[in-house]
C-alpha cells in the first residue's frame, strides 16, 4: 500500500534496489553500504503518523516488499538481515 509524502508517493521513493528508510532526517552520515555485495539507497524521511514514529527505520527489498521494521536504526541489523535475504548469511 503506498501513501503520500512530502514530495510525492512514498513507493516512488524505492528505485529498484535495497533501500533503507529511516524517519529521521537529523541522523548523521551512515558508512553501511560499502561493506554489502548489493546496492543499498539510504532514505531519510521526516516523521510520518500514516508510515512510521520518529526513529522508526523500514528496509525494503528490490521488488518493493519489506524486508525488516525496527524502531530505531541500527547498522548492524540492518546488514544482517540483507545478507539474509541474498544469501542466507546471518539471520536478522
Amino acid at each position: 500500500v503506498d501513501a503520500p509524502c512530502e514530495d510525492g508517493w512514498f513507493l516512488r521513493r524505492l528505485h529498484g534496489g535495497f533501500t533503507c528508510v529511516i524517519f529521521d532526517p537529523g541522523i548523521g552520515p551512515i558508512d553501511l553500504a560499502r561493506h554489502l555485495p548489493v546496492d543499498l539507497e539510504i532514505v531519510r524521511l521526516a516523521p510520518q503518523e500514516r508510515l512510521a514514529t520518529p526513529g522508526t527505520c523500514l528496509l525494503f527489498r528490490p521488488d518493493q516488499h519489506l524486508l525488516g521494521r525496527w524502531r530505531k536504526f541500527d547498522a548492524l541489523k540492518v546488514r544482517n538481515a540483507i545478507l539474509h535475504c541474498i544469501a542466507g548469511g546471518v539471520p536478522p
